[in-house]
């Protein structure tokens, strides 16, 4: 798993250190992304945690004017359980993501491994497919 250190839309501080030893199921999202990215933590967190699983969303925001990071951050949702690492600097979205799609599902076992990487539709989430993704998670 890539190493990093970032905040969350809360200005919480997330280490790749504070969620080793359990088996991570990033989202990675674009810009064109983002709406699909919620649609897809929804249908996995619950999942998920029942199998011991993290979700660890990332917006991928390189880019981003300076200047409008507040009003970006502030456009994020407010539930304190939906935590989304802002990623200004595209260190940790685009060692994840690459040069695939706006949408991404890359799944690390507890070990720090990968274990399979995903484009995802944006338009809506798939049972097969989150099922796969939690499965290889192990």
């Amino acid at each position: 798993m890539p190493t990093f250190s970032m905040t969350d839309q809360f200005d919480r501080l997330v280490t790749s250190e504070a969620i080793m030893g359990a088996p991570v199921l990033f989202l990675v999202a674009a810009r064109d992304g983002a709406d699909g990215a919620m649609r897809w933590e929804e249908a996995l967190r619950g999942p998920a945690r029942t199998r011991g699983v993290r979700v660890v969303s990332v917006a991928d925001l390189k880019g981003a004017p300076r200047l409008l990071r507040g009003v970006i951050r502030g456009g994020f949702p407010k539930d304190t359980v939906r935590s989304i690492l802002m990623d200004f600097s595209g260190q940790l979205g685009r060692a994840l993501r690459g040069k695939r799609s706006s949408l991404v599902a890359v799944v690390y076992g507890a070990d720090g491994r990968l274990r399979r990487a995903v484009e995802l539709p944006t338009g809506g989430t798939d049972a097969t497919l989150a099922e796969l993704l939690l499965t290889s998670a192990r």
